[in-house]
């Protein structure tokens, strides 16, 4: 959905371009830049071949599961981006919920508004969609990597 949301903000050309390194959006994290970081795209975020060390194997109760770590983190865009590069940017793909996130705090900033209202405002209401959910975490950030709630009927109209 945060990609979803990406695209929408892009045609009003409201964020960068996909080519842009996610890092120069990122001015708190200049201290990452390198090792490979400084390479990573928005490109590359939505398509999640970052190189970035990251595991969400063994199901989401598993304690050692990476994306469970942003529940508590006070910047989850450190968290993510602290972690060892095993490869080159656009090598391999590798889900990181974490990626999605970030992307989420980067658009929030973009677009000046909370990603619960560009939703409503962009694409649920001039879709119909009226009855939805998006969970919050115990900061009450929007988890932009999980936590949707939509009707069936609801997420048909958005992939029609």
């Amino acid at each position: 959905m945060v990609a979803l949301l990406w695209g929408i903000a892009e045609s009003e050309r409201t964020v960068p371009p996909l080519t842009t390194p996610i890092l120069d959006l990122l001015p708190a994290l200049d201290d990452l830049r390198h090792g490979g970081r400084e390479r990573i795209t928005v490109a590359d975020m939505l398509c999640m071949p970052t190189g970035l060390a990251w595991d969400e194997s063994g199901g989401y109760g598993r304690w050692g599961n990476d994306e469970r770590g942003l529940l508590w983190r006070g910047d989850r865009a450190r968290y993510v981006f602290d972690r060892g590069v095993v490869s080159a940017p656009g090598a391999r793909f590798n889900y990181n919920g974490g990626l999605s996130a970030v992307l989420g705090l980067v658009l929030e900033a973009q677009t000046g508004s909370s990603l619960q209202h560009y939703a409503r405002q962009r694409l649920f209401e001039p879709l119909g969609i009226r009855d939805w959910e998006w969970v919050a975490d115990v900061r009450g950030r929007t988890r932009a990597y999980t936590g949707l709630r939509l009707r069936p009927r609801d997420l048909a109209r958005i992939g029609r």
